[in-house]
């Protein structure tokens, strides 16, 4: 009849104040996420033109607000494509997050790993954040920034 199952010591290790530490080296390698320009330079600047958010080869990326990183000079004078987002439509598996997705084993652009459904590119379902909810979906935003 002696139940103090919850005053045990384990209860009062369960939370660990060690995030601290991680923030201090981590922050200064923030991936961020947002809408991007995907310069085609020399040639190419993707390996699927059907997919390009997830195909734009890293370094074909330009800087976080370095002049190419507009929308306006994207097209023109930076030779690229301005890519927004993609729209996901569920969550696989394990995955919390439909959004995921990481870097390939090839380090040329990216996997899907949150959601094994989607539309991508000119799909009228990823025009938007409203034309992706419309479809009831989550929008989702690729990595904007360059890996060298």
């Amino acid at each position: 009849d002696d139940d103090d199952d919850d005053d045990g010591p384990a209860a009062a290790t369960t939370d660990d104040d060690d995030d601290d530490d991680d923030d201090d080296e981590e922050d200064q390698e923030e991936v961020v996420r947002g809408e991007f320009c995907c310069q085609h330079g020399q040639g190419m600047g993707d390996w699927d033109d059907s997919d390009l958010g997830a195909s734009c080869y890293p370094s074909s990326k330009p800087e976080p607000s370095d002049f190419c990183d507009e929308k306006s000079s994207c097209a023109g004078e930076c030779n690229g494509t301005w890519v927004i987002g993609f729209c996901a439509f569920n969550a696989t598996g394990g995955s919390d997050d439909p959004c995921a997705i990481e870097l390939n084993a090839k380090g040329t652009g990216y996997e899907y790993t949150g959601s094994p459904s989607r539309a991508v590119g000119n799909a009228s379902c990823a025009m938007s954040e409203s034309a992706c909810g419309g479809c009831n979906g989550t929008f989702c935003q690729y990595f904007k920034s360059p890996i060298y």
